[in-house]
């Protein structure tokens, strides 16, 4: 589904002629001593330094598939699990693509609730407040939800799913609705099966009449559309996983909805298979950043003797405030120190170490970034977010190598009533996962009104 900016080779092995240009030369310098940033003994539990080993890199060699995981190229993945019967590569497909359309779903959200929400219009159509109700849910906030709901059910377009949407909300069930419920919302995706993909909804959703003696038209989506399908795959994931399906939850946790409860636990065996081409370096980083969610950020001292990413921040957390420079210089530091141990793992530098590298460093500015936010420290997590944001591009027009972090910026830009940058993250994205369009369409109704009510600017000579 993603077009790299790069094309690697069939197989891992590739990795000289594929990876080589990946980074610019100042971001990722070649391997060289310099003082460790973390214990070796810790850093040696990362993927990117134990996958150095050919030994312990040749499963990921052995399946195509794996390839297309590290470029996100999920078709491509798919058919080549399928291909090889690798149920667990299957799962990993099913699962990032559960992250995918959650974090599109609240973009939709954001956008809806300040277009058609705070900055509603009197000529909107009443029937948008069902949207409206759906997008409050989803961002934790019922009571609000409940009262768009009410308006909704007055149109009889959309009053059956208001009603249905304000029952469920009335009983106080635990987040997520069930897949079924959802697709009795949305119409069926399909059987779930590991090996394909679900049925998309047509777009748009619903075409509503302004209240205005034109009667203009608005294409307005759902949602709902976007969390089903999210849902859709996660089952998908669950049925690849088999025992592993009690990871998912852990996966999930850094791509839920606002209104979705944060999760703790550990990762079970087979890790590896959903820690490859991650910035999350060894299970106890997941564990970390998912107690960073529950308890706050002094989980960072808690697991900085067993996380390395939490070993990373340490130096920059002094038990109140996280310094983001120092998190910045720490990525780097990391990166280099993880570059050294690569190649003393392999007795010389491979072209593979580059782009693993930076998985390294990315990890450590997005656990930083989620320290931040919980610090409430938003200006520095901002800084940390979009560093990594950058640090994910191969070059000049490329997509990023994650479409879930990148959507989950979008989703964050959103949310601050800035439509730009996730209009231009949507459109690289859009053509690869078509369903992302019924965001798109809430995020171009917020910019439209927001220039119409923006303040004459001064021109430029």
């Amino acid at each position: 589904m993603m077009r790299a900016a790069w094309r690697g080779p069939a197989l891992l092995l590739g990795f000289v002629a594929g990876f080589g240009g990946c980074g610019s030369p100042k971001d990722v310098a070649g391997p060289r001593a310099s003082e460790a940033v973390i214990d070796a003994a810790l850093l040696a539990k990362a993927w990117p330094v134990r996958l150095s080993s050919d030994a312990e890199r040749a499963p990921f060699e052995a399946d195509p598939g794996w390839t297309h995981i590290f470029e996100r190229r999920y078709p491509l993945a798919l058919m080549e699990f399928n291909r090889s019967g690798n149920a667990a590569g299957r799962a990993r497909v099913h699962q990032e693509l559960a992250a995918v359309y959650r974090q599109g779903a609240l973009i939709a959200a954001n956008a809806t609730h300040h277009v058609y929400g705070a900055d509603r219009a009197p000529t909107d159509p009443l029937a948008l407040q069902y949207i409206v109700g759906v997008s409050r849910a989803m961002r934790g906030d019922a009571a609000a939800a409940q009262v768009a709901l009410a308006e909704a059910t007055l149109v009889p377009a959309v009053a059956a799913q208001a009603a249905a949407w304000s029952t469920w909300l009335e009983g106080g069930h635990i987040w997520p609705p069930d897949r079924a419920w959802l697709e009795a919302r949305t119409g069926p995706m399909g059987p779930v099966d590991p090996t394909t993909q679900p049925l998309l909804m047509a777009m748009p959703h619903h075409q509503l009449e302004e209240r205005t003696a034109q009667g203009a038209t608005v294409d307005a989506n759902d949602p709902t559309a976007l969390l089903a399908l999210s849902e859709w795959h996660l089952a998908a994931a669950r049925k690849a996983a088999g025992k592993g399906a009690a990871d998912l939850p852990l996966l999930m946790n850094t791509w839920r909805l606002p209104v979705e409860s944060a999760v703790t636990g550990s990762l079970g065996a087979g890790a590896d298979a959903w820690l490859f081409g991650r910035g999350a370096l060894c299970p106890e980083d997941l564990s970390f950043l998912a107690d960073v969610d529950a308890s706050g950020p002094g989980a960072v001292s808690a697991w900085a003797d067993r996380s390395p990413l939490a070993a990373a921040l340490a130096p920059a957390w002094d038990g109140s405030k996280l310094n983001h420079e120092k998190v910045l210089d720490q990525s780097v530091l990391l990166m280099r120190q993880a570059q050294v141990a690569m190649v003393q793992a392999t007795g010389g530098e491979a072209g593979f170490h580059r782009p693993f590298a930076l998985f390294v460093r990315l990890g450590v500015l997005r656990a930083g970034m989620q320290v931040a936010d919980k610090a409430g420290q938003y200006r520095d997590a901002g800084i940390l977010r979009l560093e990594a944001l950058e640090r994910m591009e191969g070059g000049k027009g490329s997509v990023q190598r994650d479409p879930a972090f990148a959507l989950s910026v979008a989703a964050w830009d959103a949310g601050n009533r800035s439509p730009l940058r996730p209009e231009d993250i949507l459109h690289n994205l859009v053509t690869d996962f078509p369903a992302l369009a019924a965001a798109r369409t809430p995020l171009e109704a917020l910019h439209l009104r927001l220039n119409r009510h923006a303040a004459p600017s001064t021109p430029v000579h």
